[in-house]
């Protein structure tokens, strides 16, 4: 007599795994910068003085820190832990930069721009009420200078766009990709980058950028267009914000 197999219920084979995904790497980063956060409150209050640390560099400092503990946690600890290993195919990272990914990333800032535009634009009709020009919090004053400077360019534009390329669009993609398909892939990566922005109108940018990166990983099998995509992006908001604001204030009128 034959063991009759039990029915896996759909949830737990096709949408389980990408949602626990999901929950691992939003929950995950805003785990690590919690708990970072609490901790700096403690030595705030232990007398430690934080305060005679450069704003700039600080907050490049504690950056660092919650992106660096939150890759180890959400992809080195289930290996560790699980013997889940993550493959450096899923991560999107089994090769080196091409000349393809040089050329496409930068080019690719144009779609993302219009996308991101009529975006804002179909919000804006819907929500005519909605604030959409209201500023980024960075953590510090776009006014600085010097080595200050030079902290912000290597955050926002180095370290930031290559972690979380590595996260979103290589960790969070690679797993969702096979299991759910790209339509859904792309929208469920998109929405967890947009999330984390916390802001309406950064939101619907991040959503919108965040598209045009899922694309370019699907076409070019890596992270690496998409890494220069983000870091042109945020080349020019540096530019805009910390080089050239009076270029800013008379694009918005």
């Amino acid at each position: 007599m034959t063991k009759k197999k039990l029915a896996v219920p759909v949830w737990g084979t096709r949408f389980g795994v990408p949602a626990a995904c999901v929950v691992w790497v939003v929950g995950a980063f805003l785990a690590v910068s919690q708990i970072v956060g609490l901790a700096v409150a403690g030595m705030v209050k232990l007398g430690i003085p934080l305060g005679s640390i450069s704003r700039v560099v600080l907050v490049t400092l504690l950056t660092v820190v919650v992106y660096g503990v939150t890759v180890w946690l959400v992809i080195w600890v289930p290996k560790r832990v699980w013997r889940h290993a993550t493959t450096k195919r899923e991560l999107g990272a089994a090769r080196l930069p091409s000349w393809m990914d040089i050329v496409l990333g930068p080019v690719s800032f144009l779609p993302y721009l219009l996308l991101s535009g009529g975006l804002l634009l179909v919000v804006k009709s819907l929500l005519p009420e909605a604030n959409l020009a209201e500023k980024q919090e960075l953590g510090f004053s776009t006014n600085i200078f010097g080595a200050e400077l030079a902290f912000a360019f290597i955050l926002f534009v180095i370290i930031a766009p290559l972690i979380e390329e590595l996260l979103f669009r290589g960790y969070l993609y690679g797993k969702l990709r096979p299991r759910v398909g790209l339509i859904a892939s792309m929208l469920l990566v998109s929405i967890s980058f947009a999330v984390l922005h916390g802001q309406l109108n950064v939101g619907i940018d991040t959503f919108a950028l965040s598209i045009v990166l899922c694309l370019l990983r699907e076409f070019t099998g890596s992270i690496w267009a998409g890494v220069l995509l983000h870091a042109t992006k945020n080349g020019l908001a540096f530019y805009l914000l910390f080089i050239n604001p009076s270029l800013l204030s008379t694009i918005g009128g």
